[in-house]
Order: structure tokens, then C-alpha cells, then sequence
């Protein structure tokens, strides 16, 4: 702007000059050293230390499991004799009563086993036709219940036996051990490659945590920093800055980090005589900045300084609606104007709008629904369109709209978690697009904020429409009379 009442072109040129030789001479070097690569080793050797437990875990489980497979087949090559020949009446006692038969058992297992009567109809129901080995298999099958994931194998070895004699070779026993503990290290070697119940727990290991006490310094230097790269290029935006880096702190719980008084002095400057709000001081009034001076006025509750006289204060609620509707697509989503290709961000403006002006009922739910959660993609974050790359930032586009229609299931939100916090600096603070890329105050915001929504320990909770902390949106409304 005060360039544009410099009448003399020399005078303009050397101020332009001046300025443009700084950001060459000044801020770009700054910026070429600020944005080196973090350095992620001591994160990295955590998460490969937390990958390692898991593994060793799983196959401790495993290992578990297939001892205990071992110990029922010890128990039954040592407790059953090969020779003479026993009558089933008492191979039925020597199996049930005989006490060495419990050792190395659990109680419930012995209990169960015990708990069978050589009497019971179950037992003489396999007793008239098969030999003392192939009933004792059979009531391992049906009794004991860590053999489940080996029934398959011991219903073929039973097969096999009834080919034989009655009595079973020593060699044939030996064999047949032998065969049963392969088939439980094989099958339970795959175990560890599944998923395993365990599984859950471990990831919410390997997310780590919120840096929450870096975020917040991070916030707070930015402001300081005002030669630096970010700060030029953003100057025009400054007032959307302020309302991302102070409505995070406020989610965090930190917003007695800033001082009031100068944000607000500093806001008012920026009002234009026509009642809007600019980017910044010298700047040209817009409508998305008079939104940011609104919020942030209304985070520290001095919304009641503003001339209400100059603001827009009544529109035709039905011609906006109208329009609103124009915008959706067959997919259920909206562009920007009627026809347009449908958009996360666009659909947040319009979702939004709608639910503030009560009509949601124009939305197709299900299909918009079905829309947003195919945002999701592998890694577990979320991009704006389709085939695109994932983005912290639809974190709150796409996770808001889900909210408000009420679909917001239809995602995996804890891999939406990791993803967030895989974004963060965990040395300096801050978070960026994707993992390992500079930190900006946007997607900071943006990160907390969908973390917020996702119901993230430790955070304040964020209205999905207003975009601002509940208790702030309650506060407005409440206040009313």
C-alpha cells in the first residue's frame, strides 16, 4: 500500500530496491539454513527398538503356545503304554484318574479333562470302536482348548493312526511328535506375521506422543522471527497466522503464552474504515481476514469491542443455501462453483455453512460420506481429491465434515493418529504436510486441530463447523441474551 501513494518513480524504484536487495542479501541465506533437514536419528532408533519388542513379543507368544502343544503331546507318548494291551475300561481310569497326567497342566485344563466320566455318554460314545490312543486324541480335540488351532493337523495324524494297530509302535509315536511339533512351529511362525491381538496396543506404542511444549515454543518463535523467510512471504496473511498459531495454543491450553493486549491492539489496527479486517497493517480488507480477527478476538472473549455497525450482519439465508446446493455433484461432494470438481476443502466450506444455517438436509450423507472416508489412503492420512498425496491439513477438512454428518467412523482413526505425529518436528516443534518436510504454522494448526477431533488426550475439544474451541463457541452463545 505505500508504494501505491509513491508518486515519483525513483523514489519508488530505490524503496523497491532497498527491500527486494534485504530478502536477497538477508532472508533467503536465513531461510536456506533454517530449512536443512531435521534430524530424525534418536526418533528413528526409537520406533526400530518399539518394532523389535514387537516382534520379540509376538514370538514369545508363540513360543508359549507351542509348548504348551509340546507338553500335551509329552504327556501323551510317556503316560500311554505301548504294550500289552489294556481293556478300555481301564485305560479310561488310568487316563482320567491317574494323577501324573494333570502334571504340567493348568487346573482349568485338568478340571476339564478330569471333569469327563469314563461313564459320560460322550466318552462311551467313542469307546466301542477305537483304540486307548485314538480316544485319548479324540478327547484332546474336543477338551483341550490351545489345541484349536491345530485341529485340522490332529484330525489328519487321527486318520493316520487308524490305519495302524491297535497298540502304536515306539517308532511310530516318535514320528508322529515329531510331525505335530513342525506343524505347530510352521503354523504359529505365521502367527507372528499376522496380526495379532497385541497388535493395537503396539501402535499406539510406535505413535509416540503430541509434542505439545515444542509445538507451543515453535508458535511463539515464529512471531518473534520477523526478517525470517516465512515471515515475509506470509505478511500479507499475517492475521490467518494469528488465528492458526493462537487457536492452537488455546487447544493445547497455552494461550496465557501470548500477550493479550498486544494481539488485540494489533488486530484493531489492521480494521479497514469500511468495517472489514486486512492481513495484515497497510493491507486491502477481505472477508476470509475479517473471519480470523473475529475468531481470534472471540478466543480471548473481546468480541464485544467490535463496531457491529460495520459489519455484514444480515444476508438472504435461503439465496445462500440455493447457491450452496448448486455446487454439489453427483459424487455428493461440492466444488467451488456449480460444476466444479469436488474438493475436501470446498466441502468443509460448504458442510459447514449448511449446518450453521440448518439446512443439512440437502446432503446426501451416505454418498458424501462415502466420498471423504475414501480420502484415507494407505499410510493413513488424508488427501484432498483423488490420486492425490496425503495431506495434514484435510486432517480437519475431511474429519470435520465427517463429524457433522455423522460418518465420521467410516475411517481408521488410529492410523490417521500415527500419521499426524509421524508430521511432527520432534526437535524444534511443528508440523508439516507429510513426514520429514518443514514445519509451517498451517499445518501445525491444522494437525492439532484434526488430533483434537480425533479425540487426542490432553486437548481441548474443537467445534467442527465454527472452528473454534467448544468452550469459546459455548461462551458466544451462550452469553447472548
Amino acid at each position: 500500500m505505500e508504494y501505491l501513494a509513491t508518486n515519483d518513480p525513483y523514489v519508488l524504484w530505490n524503496s523497491l530496491y532497498e527491500r527486494y536487495g534485504h530478502l536477497r542479501s538477508v532472508i533467503l541465506p536465513n531461510a536456506r539454513s533454517e530449512w536443512k533437514p531435521s534430524s530424525y536419528k534418536t526418533l528413528s532408533v526409537a520406533v526400530a527398538i518399539i518394532v523389535a519388542i514387537n516382534i520379540v513379543v509376538a514370538m514369545a507368544v508363540a513360543i508359549i503356545k507351542v509348548v504348551d502343544i509340546i507338553k500335551i503331546i509329552i504327556i501323551y507318548l510317556v503316560q500311554q503304554p505301548a504294550s500289552p494291551p489294556v481293556s478300555h475300561a481301564h485305560s479310561h481310569s488310568l487316563l482320567l484318574r491317574s494323577p501324573s497326567y494333570s502334571h504340567g497342566l493348568s487346573t482349568s485344563h485338568s478340571l476339564s479333562l478330569t471333569a469327563v466320566s469314563p461313564t459320560s455318554p460322550s466318552f462311551l460314545k467313542n469307546s466301542t470302536s477305537a483304540s486307548p490312543n485314538r480316544r485319548w486324541l479324540r478327547l484332546l480335540l474336543r477338551r483341550f482348548p490351545t489345541s484349536v488351532k491345530l485341529r485340522p493337523s490332529l484330525k489328519f495324524w487321527l486318520k493316520w493312526l487308524k490305519k495302524g494297530s491297535t497298540e502304536i509302535s515306539c517308532e511310530r509315536k516318535i514320528f508322529f511328535f515329531l510331525c505335530v511339533v513342525v506343524a505347530a512351529v510352521i503354523k504359529f511362525s505365521f502367527a507372528v506375521v499376522k496380526p495379532l491381538p497385541l497388535t493395537s496396543l503396539l501402535l499406539h506404542l510406535e505413535m509416540g506422543e503430541l509434542a505439545a511444549d515444542k509445538h507451543v515454543k515453535y508458535i511463539i518463535s515464529v512471531e518473534k522471527k520477523k526478517d525470517s523467510f516465512e515471515s515475509v512471504v506470509m505478511e500479507h496473511l499475517r492475521l490467518n497466522g494469528a488465528y492458526w498459531g493462537l487457536t492452537t495454543l488455546d487447544i493445547l491450553g497455552k494461550l496465557d503464552a501470548v500477550d493479550e493486549e498486544d494481539v488485540i491492539s494489533w488486530i484493531l489496527k489492521c480494521q479497514d474504515e469500511s468495517g472489514g479486517f486486512a492481513g495484515n497493517i497497510g493491507h486491502d480488507p477481505h472477508v476470509l481476514y475479517t473471519l480470523s480477527a473475529v475468531q481470534v478476538l472471540a478466543l480471548f472473549d473481546k468480541v464485544d469491542i467490535l463496531d457491529a455497525d460495520k459489519r455484514l450482519d444480515k444476508i438472504n439465508v435461503d439465496k445462500a443455501v440455493e447457491y450452496i446446493v448448486s455446487c454439489k455433484n453427483l459424487d455428493g461432494g461440492f466444488g467451488c462453483t456449480p460444476g466444479g470438481e469436488s474438493h475436501a476443502g470446498q466441502i468443509f466450506c460448504c458442510v459447514g455453512a449448511l449446518a450453521i444455517a440448518g439446512a443439512l438436509h440437502h446432503v446426501d450423507k451416505d454418498l458424501l460420506g462415502w466420498w471423504l472416508c475414501e480420502r484415507q489412503v494407505k499410510s493413513g492420512g488424508l488427501n484432498g481429491r483423488p490420486e492425490k498425496l496425503p495431506d495434514v491439513c484435510y486432517s480437519w477438512w475431511v474429519l470435520s465434515s465427517l463429524i457433522m454428518i455423522d460418518r465420521v467412523h467410516w475411517i481408521n482413526k488410529d492410523k490417521l493418529v500415527k500419521f499426524i505425529l509421524d508430521c511432527q518436528d520432534m526437535e524444534n516443534g511443528g508440523i508439516s504436510d507429510r513426514p520429514d518436510d518443514a514445519v509451517d504454522v498451517f499445518h501445525t494448526y491444522f494437525g492439532v486441530a484434526g488430533l483434537s477431533l480425533l479425540e487426542y488426550p490432553g486437548l481441548k475439544p474443537i467445534d467442527p463447523a465454527y472452528a473454534l474451541p467448544v468452550d469459546v463457541v459455548n461462551r458466544i452463545f451462550f452469553s447472548k441474551k
